[in-house]
């Protein structure tokens, strides 16, 4: 039997959206999406995140594990949602790559901030090392590499729980109305 939501452990989630976008209710237009128009990418990586979910739709968002800076234009909606009822966590950078594969793009990802914090300590041309050698790791992985659902690789995009910044996690769309603790009101009601 599932837990139902009060009896279970509830994970802060963020999730920065234009005004005229829902999390409650709506449909998810992924062209839409930023990263639709800075990936070329996108689409085929979406349609494949689909299959390798087995869900037979696109209707889900990301979220961030922690309340990332405020987007241009955007606006920051503020959940807690039962850790059993969340789609897959994953790995922001490995996501990144694929993203590069699929379209063929080579743009560097951010680093995440624990590393950036830690190389931030040491002088700067080992910094440079280090995020160089961070980044031609990750860009010479294979796709299916970077696809690994098995949890054999803690370089895949599919983890088994929250590993810091650089963890995304994904939600069925909409979301509950009750995980909502910001924005209270719906824009579109």
């Amino acid at each position: 039997m599932e837990n139902s939501d009060n009896e279970v452990d509830l994970l802060p989630l963020w999730s920065w959206q234009t005004p005229d976008f829902s999390l409650i209710r709506g449909t998810v237009d992924h062209g839409r999406s930023i990263f639709k128009k800075e990936h070329s990418g996108f689409e085929k990586s979406c349609k494949e995140l689909s299959e390798r979910l087995e869900i037979d739709d696109d209707q889900f968002i990301w979220c961030f594990t922690y309340p990332k800076e405020q987007w241009q234009g955007r606006e920051r909606w503020e959940l807690e949602v039962p850790k059993h009822r969340v789609l897959a966590y994953t790995c922001n950078v490995a996501w990144h790559w694929i993203l590069a594969h699929n379209g063929n793009d080579d743009v560097p990802c951010n680093i995440p901030l624990k590393f950036e914090r830690i190389w931030f300590k040491i002088a700067n041309t080992k910094r440079n090392e280090c995020k160089k050698k961070f980044t031609d790791d990750w860009r010479k992985k294979t796709t299916e590499q970077l696809w690994n659902v098995l949890f054999l690789d803690d370089d895949a995009l599919f983890l088994d729980k929250v590993y810091g910044d650089c963890t995304d996690v994904l939600l069925r769309h909409p979301v509950e109305d009750k995980w909502v603790k910001h924005p209270r009101a719906d824009p579109k009601q």
